[in-house]
């Protein structure tokens, strides 16, 4: 099979285009199953009170300056366990 690319043709074979078929479908199953993951986890979620224990500024060298990184730790209990976040 030839395909024009431009001014260009590409000849695909019957085995490569298979293989971009899978790993298409592969790519949308999992992008899929990462979808209804985050999906369920956000509709099983439970508001609760949480208290800023730490909050600053991280300054980093970066490969073309400086970078500057919001940094904010919280605590929080649920279901009489304490938790902490960043």
């Amino acid at each position: 099979m030839s395909v024009p690319v431009g001014e260009t043709a590409v000849h695909l074979s019957r085995t490569r285009i298979v293989l971009g078929l899978l790993l298409l479908v592969g790519l949308v199953g999992y992008g899929g199953y990462g979808y209804v993951q985050q999906s369920q986890a956000l509709s099983d979620a439970v508001a609760v009170q949480a208290t800023v224990t730490d909050a600053g500024i991280d300054r980093r060298e970066a490969g073309r300056g400086i970078e500057y990184v919001p940094r904010v730790e919280y605590t929080y209990r649920y279901r009489g366990e304490t938790y902490t976040g960043d």
